[in-house]
C-alpha cells in the first residue's frame, strides 16, 4: 500500500530554516530508506525523541517532499503529483491522528467529527449518520455540542480518532498521539484505536517513542540510524 524507495531527508536549522544539504551526513534523518508497509495491520515504527519520526511520518503521507527518493501509495508516485492531486489523496485515502489532537477551536466535537466528510461533498444525511456512528463507536455520547476547550484531553483524542475514521481512510498516520495523555487515558485510547482498526480493515501506522505501545502492533519496526529495522531483529 505504500511502498518507500531509497528515501533521503535531511533536518532543516531551527534558526534560519534553510535546508542542511544531505552531503552532510550530521544532518541526515533519514538515509536510502527502503520500505513496504503491510496492508491492513496495525504497523508501529519505535524511535527515540528526534530520530526522526514525525518526519519520518510527514514524508510518507504526502506533506513533506523527501530531498531524493521515491514514495508510492498503490503504485502512484505521490510526489509527481501536483499539489492539488496530493491533497485529494490526503482528503480522501488518508486520516490523520496528532499528538495536539489539532481539532478546530470554533467548531464542536460533533463539526470536528463532520468536518472531512464535509470536505469531500457527502451529502448530509449520510454525513449526519457516519458522524453519529463515530460519536458513539468513540464514546462521546452526549459530548457532541461541546467546543474542544471543554473536552479533557483523553476527550479530544477520541475526537480527532473519529474525525480521521469517519472518512474510511484506507490509512491512518498517528503521530504519538497517547503522548500528552495520562497512562490510564492513553491505554483507553489506544485499545480503543486498536478495536476500530480492526473493524474497519484500515492500516494504522503509528510512530512512538514508548515502547509499551509496541505491545498493540501487529507489525513493529525501529527507526534508528537513518534506516528502518524490523524490531524483532534489533
Amino acid at each position: 500500500m505504500i511502498t518507500v524507495k531509497n528515501l533521503t531527508k535531511s533536518y532543516t536549522l531551527n534558526e534560519s530554516q534553510q535546508l542542511v544539504t544531505p552531503a552532510d551526513h550530521q544532518s541526515l534523518i533519514l538515509q536510502n530508506v527502503d520500505w513496504t508497509i503491510s496492508e491492513k495491520k496495525f504497523v508501529a515504527l519505535f524511535g527515540k525523541s528526534g530520530s526522526g519520526k514525525s518526519t519520518f511520518l510527514n514524508v510518507i503521507s504526502g506533506i513533506d517532499k523527501p530531498d531524493a527518493g521515491k514514495v508510492f501509495f498503490n503504485d502512484v508516485d505521490l510526489y509527481s503529483l501536483t499539489d492539488f492531486e496530493l491533497s485529494q489523496i490526503r482528503l480522501r485515502y488518508f486520516g490523520f491522528i496528532f499528538q495536539t489532537f489539532n481539532l478546530i477551536s470554533t467548531l464542536t466535537a460533533q463539526e470536528n467529527i463532520e468536518y472531512p466528510l464535509v470536505l469531500l461533498h457527502i451529502p448530509p444525511k449520510e454525513r449526519k449518520q457516519r458522524t453519529q456512528h463515530y460519536i458513539n463507536a468513540v464514546g462521546l455520547e452526549g459530548f457532541e455540542n461541546k467546543m474542544p476547550s471543554q473536552l479533557s484531553g483523553g476527550q479530544r483524542q477520541r475526537v480527532a480518532i473519529a474525525r480521521a475514521l469517519v472518512k474510511d481512510p484506507k490509512i491512518i498516520f498517528a503521530d504519538e498521539p497517547t503522548a500528552n495523555l495520562d497512562e490510564k487515558t492513553a491505554d483507553e485510547v489506544l485499545k480503543l484505536l486498536v478495536d476500530l482498526q480492526h473493524q474497519n480493515k484500515s492500516t494504522i501506522i503509528y510512530v512512538t517513542h514508548d515502547q509499551d505501545v509496541m505491545r498493540y502492533a501487529e507489525k513493529r519496526y525501529l527507526l534508528t540510524h537513518r534506516q528502518i529495522k524490523d524490531y524483532a531483529n534489533v
